[in-house]
């Protein structure tokens, strides 16, 4: 029985008994039972009260108990008041009530997560267990299922309280693992390797904190086999120096680490002998002010909202500060905001209005409006629209809520996923990875998204496809000491596609002491200078592995750039400011998600500091403030100013684009003021499609405004802000693509990087420019790379590794081009 059941039972369930207990038994209250009370609460507690018939449960069954002979006294009474809610409670079960979804016996399917896992022989995954209801709903189950391992010599899964699903290895081979409920079952293979633990590597790497503050250390175990498991709730923390920072062993809090006083200790992990480490610097600043990410956020009523908060220091620092703060709102009413962990920030709107989240650590406050409308959500949107995957591989999809008023919000983590056929792919919806999909047989399957009755959904291909190798980008890069740089894994697959599977393999390093790369969820690939040298960088998956060198110079910061330089905006709108370091050996590194954004004044501007949207600029209120960065005692800086207009207009361009079936177009947004001026706002407009048949817009972060054509004919692709809207038609034609034009037409080059450009033409004589959309390989890697990603600002990029030729190929819905290039000496 779910808790909000168990709560529900004990609030209003309980009134009701009181009430028959304090009238005692007979006369009235015998009636009232059968006929008033226990309809009234099931239907209280989300019951069914068609579910009767289908149960095979009469009200005759609590009537045969209301009208019982009972002698009058406080035993009989107490004797009612608890078994009337045992007997309702088994009810509401039998019927599914009090979840909110469908009923258990509509349950059609049941998924476990993560799908067909592996791990190393000694160690433990938890697993998650999703009831996927008929109607499209979905329900986290994993403490209501019975599990079970086929083989318990291989692994074992707990059905202890507390422990529920949680899978350890026992022995090497392959099982079943079994979640049961009601007659339904999920089955998930279930691997134990005989890998063994080579090192553990504690991430962040070397992290700073302010006394009396806190970060959470993540312990990754690197095996023989190249795989590599998040420990963390397995090893055993301990600190060097507990005067100085101390680390916690208590489960849920497990690997938290606490500032005690300013200096440097060791925060060690260990596990079966194999040690870990990582120095943990506090320092003795104080906390000077917190800026919550999205001072304005709008939302629509009963939808949620994760704010992020960043705390900045007296010595230009900053930390993300989220889950440290104590979190109220200005009107529960209009929004509220969750206090509790792990769902601190969390912001959903009750009611229509505005209100004031507030977050304080300290004495020290930090805030965000949160406007609440009376918005109801008319579709949903997935993207990407009409993927392809390969058979073991994964895709994140996000949904997309396109409301009444023209405006759209990201509810990928509150929408029900389901897969219509689990043997050819399965979508997540267990915490932390809703949307995510994966392909486990070749075929195709609809992915769906369900929220408040709205459905939304694409088809995803599955190939089969199989890893042939990986590409690790940059190639050979060069990073300072102490600074940090992202890596990118493409894989290159039979059937000549590629994508970026650098959330899926498994990331080691060759001398965690020159360089250490993270393998943790949100930071994957994210190499970290520790001492000057080269170290190797490999990525692993389903046995495939790809490396790169990874040189560490000891050059240390000696500027800071910040462009673009002395921007304006006008209120309420944005700006992505960037940041550049310039090293003592020559040398310059985009630095702009490593330095810590603060504001002269926040009440002017506030800017971003949290992973994903560091250096954003929101404009809060008229005037100009320093926006600073700091890396290493280092700062630079430029000012923003805020201006008072208003949005009068948006322009969407090209006007009137024209693309084939299948093929995509990236209009843009921009923004005329009532003073005259203009601002790009591609990014913070929202998207919609009038009819996603035809053309689906993207309005998720990093493709906003990227349209699809998925249907022959026209529509209207709308972008709104405030309130003020802008339109383009896009025409998708039944044209098919004949041919890829790779140019420049077999280049030589010597250094640096070339852009290579894919032109497709069409069965009716027109011509688009694909780069962006094909997939890129070099047939010889060791003399030129070509980079193949989902950034239109990358893909196509060709960098020279060494003298020699290679075969440039662009690959799009099965036909393909290509050039020949030469590397000279």
């Amino acid at each position: 029985m779910s808790q909000r059941i168990d709560e529900l039972l004990t609030s209003a369930g309980q009134v009701a008994f009181a009430k028959i207990a304090s009238r005692g038994i007979g006369g009235r209250a015998k009636s009232t039972i059968g006929r008033k009370i226990l309809p009234s609460t099931i239907l209280l507690l989300g019951g069914d009260m068609e579910c009767p018939k289908r149960q095979g449960i009469h009200w005759s069954s609590f009537r045969a108990i209301s009208s019982a002979k009972v002698t009058r006294g406080l035993f009989p009474r107490l004797l009612l008041i608890f078994a009337i809610p045992i007997l309702l409670g088994s009810f509401l079960q039998a019927c599914g009530g009090g979840g909110g979804g469908a009923p258990v016996t509509n349950i059609k399917s049941i998924t476990i997560d993560p799908v067909n896992s592996s791990i190393a022989v000694g160690t433990n995954v938890q697993l998650h267990a999703t009831a996927n209801f008929k109607n499209k709903t979905t329900k986290d189950v994993t403490d209501s299922v019975t599990w079970e391992s086929a083989d318990e010599t291989v692994a074992t899964v707990s059905n202890a309280a507390a422990q529920k699903g949680l899978a350890d290895g026992k022995g090497v081979g392959a099982t079943k693992v079994k979640a049961k409920l009601h007659g339904i079952a999920g089955i998930s293979t279930f691997t134990v390797t005989n890998a063994t633990l080579k090192s553990i590597t504690d991430q962040p790497v070397n992290p700073l904190v302010a006394k009396g503050t806190t970060v959470q250390e993540v312990a990754l175990g690197n095996f023989s086999d190249g795989s590599v498991q998040d420990l963390t709730t397995q090893v055993s923390f301990s600190s060097g120096n507990s005067s100085i920072a101390q680390v916690d062993n208590t489960s849920g809090t497990i690997g938290l680490v606490t500032g005690v006083s300013p200096g440097n200790t060791l925060i060690t992990a260990t596990l079966n002998g194999i040690e870990g480490s990582t120095t943990v610097t506090v320092t003795a600043a104080t906390l000077t002010s917190i800026t919550i990410a999205g001072a304005i956020d709008s939302i629509a009523k009963k939808t949620t909202l994760q704010l992020t908060a960043t705390c900045n220091f007296s010595d230009g620092t900053t930390q993300d500060c989220t889950s440290q703060l104590s979190w109220t709102t200005g009107d529960s009413g209009i929004a509220q905001v969750s206090d509790t962990s792990p769902t601190k920030g969390s912001v959903t709107g009750a009611g229509a209005g505005n209100a004031t989240i507030t977050g304080s650590l300290g004495g020290i406050q930090g805030s965000a409006m949160v406007i609440v409308t009376a918005a109801t959500l008319t579709s949903l949107t997935i993207t990407p629209p009409d993927a392809s995957l390969a058979k073991g591989t994964e895709m994140q999809l996000i949904a997309t809520g396109n409301f009444s008023d023209g405006t759209t919000e990201d509810l990928t983590s509150q929408v029900s996923w389901t897969s219509d056929d689990n043997a050819t792919a399965q979508v997540s919806d267990a915490p932390g990875t809703e949307g995510m999909v994966t392909g486990l047989g070749a075929g195709s399957s609809a992915i769906t998204a369900t929220l408040d009755g709205v459905q939304g959904s694409t088809t995803l291909t599955e190939t089969a496809a199989t890893l042939v190798s990986l590409t690790i980008t940059p190639p050979d890069a060069s990073i300072a000491k102490g600074t940090e740089m992202q890596l990118i894994a493409t894989g290159n697959f039979s059937d000549g596609s590629t994508e970026d599977l650098t959330s899926q393999v498994s990331w080691t390093s060759g001398d965690n002491a020159i360089a250490q790369v993270s393998d943790a969820a949100r930071t994957k690939g994210l190499a970290t200078g520790l001492g000057a040298g080269s170290s190797a960088i490999t990525a692993t998956l389903d046995g495939v592995q790809g490396s790169t060198t990874v040189i560490v110079t000891a050059a240390i910061v000696t500027s800071i750039t910040v462009d673009p330089d002395d921007p304006s905006i006008a209120k309420g709108t944005t700006v992505q400011l960037n940041a550049t370091c310039d090293f003592t050996d020559g040398t310059t590194q985009n630095c702009t998600s490593q330095v810590s954004w603060t504001s002269g004044n926040n009440v002017i501007a506030q800017v971003s500091g949290a992973p994903g949207t560091e250096g954003l600029v929101t404009g809060i209120g008229v005037g100009s403030t320093a926006i600073t960065v700091t890396l290493n005692g280092v700062q630079g800086s430029t000012t923003v100013t805020v201006t008072a207009p208003t949005l009068t207009s948006l322009t969407i361009t090209p006007a009137v684009p024209s693309i084939a079936k299948g093929t995509t177009v990236q209009p843009t947004a921009s923004g005329t003021f009532s003073d005259g001026t203009t601002e790009d706002l591609t990014s913070q407009v929202s998207w919609t499609s009038g009819n996603n048949a035809i053309a689906q817009v993207s309005d998720a972060a990093g493709t906003k405004g990227l349209a699809t054509g998925l249907g022959v004919g026209s529509t209207a692709i709308t972008a709104t802000l405030s309130g003020i809207q802008g339109s383009t038609t896009v025409i998708v034609t039944a044209a098919t693509l004949t041919s890829l034009i790779v140019t420049p037409a077999n280049p030589s080059l010597e250094k640096g990087m070339l852009q290579m450009t894919a032109t497709a033409v069409f069965s009716d004589g027109t011509t688009q420019n694909v780069t962006s959309q094909v997939d890129w390989i070099s047939s010889n890697e060791t003399v030129a790379h070509i980079i193949s990603s989902s950034s239109p600002v990358t893909n196509g990029r060709l960098m020279p590794k060494k003298p020699g030729v290679t075969t440039i190929t662009a690959t799009l819905g099965g036909v393909q081009g290509s050039t020949l290039v030469t590397v000279t000496p």
